[in-house]
């Protein structure tokens, strides 16, 4: 089976300040695993880390057999594509601006996108059933379909790792428990290897092939097959 992301020996943290050492995963396609732990673990600096977002104080984050940090993030972002926590402030810029936001890896060197960019922008709002809220503004969505949007973009950039810092906060159960449906199914469906972080133990034992908790300034492995 292709491993897209392979994290080894892998440290994390600022400065002398290491949050997690000695960190070994490997996400398989099509597989949804969770990190989880309490606030202060160093989740959010993993995942970062993973991304290529932060430097790794050691060791190495390789996806599709390329070092992460060793590419440029245009390159990187055919590769892995990363949707935080924090909530997008964008003003005014509409729905399908953002979800097209996710072809700029692969625009041409002066930004120039295709109608076949277009189309798949389209499929992937499509996908996630927010089609009839392409022309609102980020202003006008629920926390829930935010996230949708998010996660469109996140789609159409047509990576094989995507990486979502507690993609369920701000919502409330029943959302919370659509979103992770709608995860599994494009893991699987998309052959996507898709890690998060979550606070929400039940939602995360219910649809992840294997769960990590991150204590003790490492992450172990704590459920295995779904």
């Amino acid at each position: 089976m292709n491993v897209p992301l392979h994290i080894a020996n892998l440290s994390v943290g600022f400065g002398k300040n290491i949050l997690l050492s000695g960190v070994e995963l490997a996400l398989n396609e099509g597989e949804l695993v969770a990190i989880t732990g309490r606030n202060g673990t160093g989740k959010t600096t993993l995942l970062k880390t993973a991304a290529g977002l932060l430097k790794p104080l050691k060791g190495q984050v390789n996806v599709n057999g390329k070092n992460i940090h060793e590419i440029s993030t245009r390159e990187r972002a055919k590769h892995i594509s990363y949707v935080s926590t924090e909530r997008v402030r964008l003003g005014g810029i509409d729905v399908k601006t953002v979800v097209a936001f996710g072809r700029y890896a692969h625009a041409s060197a002066l930004g120039w996108t295709t109608n076949a960019d277009e189309l798949i922008a389209q499929q992937c709002m499509e996908n996630l059933s927010i089609r009839d809220l392409a022309n609102k503004s980020l202003a006008e969505l629920s926390d829930g379909e935010l996230q949708k949007v998010m996660i469109a973009c996140a789609l159409t950039q047509q990576t094989s790792v995507i990486i979502m810092d507690e993609p369920t906060a701000f919502l409330d159960y029943v959302a919370k428990e659509e979103l992770f449906v709608l995860l599994k199914r494009i893991s699987i469906e998309n052959r996507i290897a898709i890690l998060l972080s979550s606070h929400d133990i039940q939602l995360v034992e219910k649809f992840s092939d294997r769960v990590f908790v991150a204590e003790n300034n490492c992450v172990v492995e704590v459920l295995h097959g779904q």
